[in-house]
């Protein structure tokens, strides 16, 4: 669960330096890899495979079937996933998150996996060219090729890396709820572009692998520490988690921490102070060279009296309290 909830269990702030090298090494760089694979598939697609004529009965049979629900249905679909309501969902997103959480380097995980998509989108896009369905288009078609379908890919990539970042969540209901939803939404887009004659079957489904790799690139883009600290209750922000602080938990070898209460606990016999070479005498015996102390009582020693004297006082004492019985 740590990986999930990396930004909650390592705080700390890191420079734009830190966070704009970490994007690049862990993020832009494996996203080329991404765009070898992609362009890869297209490649297969458009060459030996010969675009899959399977797909083309698809296609047809969707668009013979289609009705007036499902044609405005699929018409607010498909427009969930254009690249103006992609931007603006973007924008007001890292804003809030901005605004919730206080951490501007985990509220840029969606506008990073947005440009990681259309980055591998657009290049991907301008080496495969591959044409359209053969099918009446009910949207208006962008000067980009089918594969892969930038609008799954965009809305994968925005929607996803929102769920990621929902499982700071505190409230079971709520992480549950806010996740399944922004998962459905990449599924509603995708079943529109094909739908509308826009998209074969496999150029969502590059669209969707181009957008959720995107979307996990871009969450992992920060290197964190995700051991470091634990939550307290004090300080919460508004997404209900408190500030946070070190473990107690030692480091493999080193000593065991004592409990806090150890150091006031009594020893079981006093510890003779030492000053200088010699070591003074227990506190539970009076020096030897201290003199008899002074009471009025019989058996307690008086000043200037011995022990043997004290001792025959004291039977004196009781045998004149408790005479014998002869």
């Amino acid at each position: 669960m740590s990986a999930l909830t990396r930004y909650d269990a390592d705080r700390s702030a890191p420079t734009v330096r830190e966070a704009a090298r970490d994007a690049l090494v862990r993020a832009a760089l494996p996203a080329v890899l991404l765009f070898g694979v992609v362009l890869g598939l297209g490649l297969v697609l458009t060459g030996p495979l010969h675009g899959v004529p399977s797909e083309r009965a698809l296609s047809q049979a969707l668009a013979d079937g289609r009705t007036p629900l499902m044609n405005t249905l699929t018409r607010y679909g498909s427009l969930t996933g254009s690249t103006g309501v992609i931007a603006v969902c973007t924008l007001l997103a890292v804003l809030l998150l901005w605004w919730a959480t206080r951490q501007w380097w985990s509220a840029v995980v969606p506008a990073i996996a947005v440009l990681l998509e259309l980055a591998v989108f657009l290049s991907t896009s301008l080496i495969v060219g591959r044409p359209r369905p053969d099918v009446p288009h009910l949207d208006q078609a962008p000067p980009t090729s089918s594969y892969p379908s930038g609008h799954t890919g965009a809305s994968t990539a925005l929607w996803f890396s929102l769920a990621l970042l929902a499982q700071r969540i505190r409230s079971t209901r709520v992480r549950v709820l806010v996740t399944v939803l922004c998962a459905l939404v990449p599924f509603a887009v995708a079943y529109s572009r094909i739908y509308r004659g826009m998209h074969s079957a496999t150029d969502v489904a590059a669209g969707f692998l181009n957008g959720a790799v995107c979307a996990a690139l871009a969450y992992g883009y920060l290197r964190r520490d995700t051991g470091r600290a634990a939550p307290v209750d004090d300080a919460r922000d508004r997404t209900g988690h408190g500030r946070f602080t070190p473990e107690l938990t030692p480091a493999p070898g080193s000593p065991t921490p004592t409990s806090p209460t150890s150091a006031f606990t009594p020893a079981s016999r006093p510890v003779p102070l030492r000053t200088g070479r010699h070591a003074a005498a227990p506190t539970s015996a009076p020096p030897a060279s201290a003199a008899p102390v002074a009471a009025s009582d019989a058996g307690v020693p008086r000043a200037g009296e011995g022990v043997d004297a004290v001792r025959r006082q004291a039977h004196r004492h009781e045998d004149q309290q408790h005479p014998s019985q002869g």
